[in-house]
């Protein structure tokens, strides 16, 4: 029920939502056939582009991501900063239908041959949000109070 509440979501966020102030999550999508878990934070633009940030829970790391709807596809792109495990960045492409949260895509990790390698063939799939998903994205934008002080 969850994974159906998350699509519903999805749908309106990417297709009907106008630009907002906030952004709207969280949203949580596993990496397959790899253990990644992403969770991203969403906020809709102009002419059915998104934009988004989030982390990957699997590692820590901080990710931004970005794309477009067309028909019933959201065609997605992120990045994620380098991990401490692997100490790589990670890039990720993916189709979903809007339907059903899941899609195609590919990996990379840059400079490094195990794991996502280069060009592995994925399926990110939508799926219910883990308990620890939000602990450490107290907030869904970059202000000075999600910043904390930098100076």
């Amino acid at each position: 029920m969850k994974i159906l509440a998350t699509l519903i979501l999805i749908l309106g966020v990417l297709t009907f939502m106008t630009p907002a102030a906030e952004a709207a999550g969280p949203f949580c999508f596993a990496m397959l056939p790899f253990s990644n878990v992403f969770v991203w934070f969403i906020e809709a633009g102009e002419g059915n582009q998104f934009v988004g940030s989030g982390r990957d829970l699997t590692s820590g790391a901080a990710q931004s991501i970005g794309g477009y709807v067309s028909g019933t596809t959201a065609h997605i792109s992120a990045t994620s900063s380098p991990d401490s495990a692997s100490g790589f960045p990670l890039l990720v492409g993916a189709s979903l239908l809007l339907s059903t949260g899941t899609g195609p895509g590919i990996c990379h990790r840059l400079n490094n041959t195990s794991g996502c390698g280069l060009g592995s063939a994925i399926t990110l799939t939508s799926v219910a949000c883990p308990p620890n998903a939000t602990n450490s994205v107290e907030k869904s934008r970059l202000t000075p109070e999600a910043l904390g002080d930098l100076g």
